[in-house]
């Protein structure tokens, strides 16, 4: 562990005392004298409260215990006795001195990040991320054998007919898959360093056929028949695999507020135009007010009519952010002007070929 404060080590074993990042330890603590009783006395603390526990030690400072992690100092405002020895060591360690809320506060921040709760860093995030992004995308590619889907537009009938148990594994690698990439987009700039080959293309109905199978054959309970309506062979610039991010992203955000899937089951339908491919994200639940409509696709906001489900405001702001990568754009809209109703979100295809 490191602190920006002094700090103390307890174990049954051992007790040592650290310098702070930015604040050094106390001399005290590092005289002779002093060391067999402060041994003895930071050993016998009961650290099994949940709660914080502030004392004062043998030297004469105030010690923070926050579970795991223990720092030394001097509070402000805490002492009731002879105020000689404290004046002494508060002119002897003018940095020494913590307001009681502030330094509470830090503890607990630095507890968190000990346990890994709030921060992990990100290189071992990246790392790990694409270890397993490169290990999945060989498990896919063997299944992708398995099922020897020889032409797009037969690709609905090749997975159709597929044994079970390969599809399952497919659909799980798929799903891991987005995990990761959801994962990867929460770094900043993600999306907008993404290397996209214009140079290939895709079948749009495809694309959307499959991300609709896989949540169809998902591993939940209560299975969800997602429908799928419409057609279009129409094809598109770019890579498939980073479109259907934007499309998983959009059916899940339609899973999740849903008031109930299993029964008014989310739908997806294909509209073509000359010009343009419409595919609409329809989910039956809380509409969103007009006045968190203009804010939807902002990153990490949250409209009230979704507070109840866990959430971190991304999914749509990523799902915008991927789609105009394709110069394609994403709008909402709702079929009432009630309290329930059908939510529809609609990506708008410009450049289809």
């Amino acid at each position: 562990m490191e602190s920006d404060y002094p700090y103390v080590v307890i174990n049954h074993e051992n007790i040592s005392f650290s310098d702070g990042k930015s604040i050094k330890l106390p001399k005290e603590y590092l005289k002779r004298k002093y060391q067999k009783e402060l041994e003895l006395f930071y050993k016998n603390i009961d650290k099994s409260s949940e709660e914080t526990i502030i004392g004062k030690d043998p030297v004469g400072f105030n010690y923070v215990i926050c579970k795991d992690i223990c720092i030394v100092g001097l509070l402000l405002g805490t002492s009731k006795e002879s105020k000689s020895k404290i004046n002494i060591l508060k002119k002897k360690y003018p940095n020494n001195k913590f307001e009681q809320k502030f330094i509470i506060s830090k503890i607990e921040d630095e507890r968190k990040l000990v346990n890994h709760e709030e921060y992990l860093p990100i290189k071992l995030v990246t790392e790990s991320v694409h270890e397993l992004r490169n290990l999945n995308s060989k498990i896919s590619s063997h299944i992708d054998t398995m099922l020897d889907i020889q032409d797009d537009t037969h690709w609905d009938t090749t997975f159709d007919n597929a044994d079970n148990n390969v599809k399952k594994i497919y659909v799980a690698s798929r799903l891991i898959k987005f995990i990761l990439d959801n994962v990867k987009f929460y770094l900043p700039n993600s999306i907008e360093t993404l290397n996209i080959n214009f140079e290939r293309d895709f079948v749009i109905h495809r694309s959307v056929s499959k991300i609709v199978k896989i949540y169809k054959n998902d591993f939940k309970k209560k299975k969800t028949e997602i429908s799928l309506e419409g057609n279009s062979f129409k094809k598109m610039h770019g890579d498939k695999e980073i479109f259907e991010i934007a499309l998983m992203l959009l059916i899940e955000n339609a899973l999740k507020y849903s008031n109930d899937p299993s029964t008014i089951a989310p739908k997806v339908i294909i509209e073509e135009t000359d010009s343009k491919i419409l595919i609409k994200i329809k989910s039956f639940g809380r509409i969103i007010p007009d006045q968190d409509r203009s804010s939807l696709f902002t990153r990490g906001f949250r409209s009230p009519a979704h507070a109840v489900k866990e959430g971190s405001g991304m999914g749509l702001h990523n799902a915008f952010r991927i789609l105009q990568r394709f110069n394609s754009s994403l709008e909402y809209s709702s079929d009432v002007d009630k309290d329930i109703g059908w939510n529809t979100f609609t990506i708008i295809c410009n450049d289809v070929l």
